[in-house]
């Protein structure tokens, strides 16, 4: 760091300067003794002048001191509070949090080849009967029934049905929001009043992930902790992490007189866990992506099919024509005759209507797995035809030369 040069009164300035004030003031004080008046007054006023301006100089000097001592403490404190400051990521709770963060990825991308999903969204209208009953108290069954079907829907599942019920709790009568029973897979919504809408979408998206693993009969190998914090996981891949980012805290006031704010915490992951699930999300194609890139390989596959299906005739009408030539031929040796011989009887054995059979497959196909397979018989006919040429060709240049 370079530092401003300061410019300091030498000691031997302080010094002359203290004398010169100090013989001002004996002279002034003897020639008033001695009846000078007017001398007397002049040195008086000099003294007066060279004292203040003495005290100036002190005090500037002094107060720049203060001044930068403060800085230096100021910056130093700065620097401390800074280094006080770790990066979040660089906790070690936050380091765990995304080494388990990773390993329900890989779960989900090993055992859900569907997800994931696209955000699911509700409109204001959808929503309109939720906000009303939440807001006055009187959260029902009918009111849940048709967001569920929605994110049921949403699921493209063949369940398309689940059970819901709403039960009626007294604020920390219980510690959970709601679960879902494993046996008759029932939503189970605990409503003590304070919940928001959208704390309601949250456990209603937290526990349709559990549906959905039940049905996929997928389950993470892990605590019944790991679990639920799993299922809050998956809520991502499933198009519901809005829905939880959104509704896993939310405040309310009490009744009393104070009308004190509480603040509540639904789910298992916390905000640095949320947050980093959703980092996780970016760059994952949902299925909707991942259908238009499927249409797209299998317009290509198509394509590719019909490029040689159109090319395969021309190639057999060369080879015709080079077999027609080698027959007129009298001189080929025994091992050349007998490859040419086996050459023949292969391409007798190509079928231009098993080639056009191929192609009206190919037309017809629709499922990606059908038409590389499709693909891969046409392929190895491409194959066959072209190294029959090859050969047949390099025959023709040895008997006949090359044009």
């Amino acid at each position: 760091m370079v530092e401003e040069n300061k410019k300091k009164i030498p000691t031997g300035v302080w010094i002359v300067w203290i004398i010169s004030i100090f013989i001002l003031f004996i002279a002034a004080l003897g020639n008033l003794s001695g009846g000078h008046f007017e001398t007397s007054i002049v040195l008086w006023i000099l003294f007066g002048i060279d004292l203040l301006a003495f005290i100036i100089v002190i005090a500037v000097g002094g107060k720049k001191n203060t001044e930068n001592k403060e800085s230096s403490q100021n910056n130093g404190t700065t620097k401390e509070a800074n280094s006080a400051k770790p990066n979040p990521d660089d906790l070690p709770e936050n380091i765990a949090i995304r080494k388990k963060i990773w390993a329900f990825d890989a779960f989900v991308r090993d055992n859900f080849r569907k997800l994931p999903l696209d955000e699911i969204s509700f409109s204001y209208d959808e929503l309109y009967e939720l906000t009303h009953t939440v807001g006055s108290g009187k959260l029902n069954v009918e009111t849940l029934r048709p967001i569920v079907n929605k994110m049921l829907k949403h699921l493209n599942q063949t369940f398309n049905y689940a059970s819901i019920e709403v039960r009626y709790v007294k604020p920390g009568e219980i510690n959970k929001a709601g679960h879902i029973e494993s046996d008759s897979h029932k939503i189970v919504v605990n409503y003590d009043g304070k919940m928001t809408s959208n704390s309601v979408l949250a456990l209603l998206a937290h526990e349709i992930s559990h549906a959905y693993q039940f049905y996929e009969f997928s389950k993470y190998p892990g605590s019944e902790r790991e679990v639920e914090e799993f299922t809050d996981f998956l809520t991502f891949y499933l198009g519901f992490g809005s829905l939880v980012e959104k509704g896993y805290n939310y405040f309310y006031f009490d009744d009393d007189k104070e009308h004190r704010e509480h603040k509540v915490r639904l789910g298992y992951l916390n905000d640095y866990a949320l947050a980093f699930s959703k980092t996780t999300m970016k760059g994952r194609k949902t299925m909707k992506e991942m259908s238009l890139e499927e249409d797209e390989e299998k317009k290509i596959i198509k394509n590719k099919v019909k490029q040689i299906h159109d090319t395969i005739p021309d190639y057999l009408r060369l080879i015709s024509g080079i077999i027609d030539n080698l027959t007129h031929c009298k001189n080929i040796n025994g091992e050349d005759l007998s490859e040419i011989g086996n050459a023949v009887l292969s391409f007798q054995g190509i079928k231009a209507e098993h080639i056009n059979a191929i192609n009206e497959r190919a037309i017809k196909e629709n499922r990606l797995t059908g038409l590389k397979a499709i693909q891969e018989e046409m392929n190895k006919i491409a194959k066959e035809v072209f190294e029959l040429y090859s050969l047949l060709s390099m025959m023709n240049d040895k008997y006949f030369g090359s044009n």
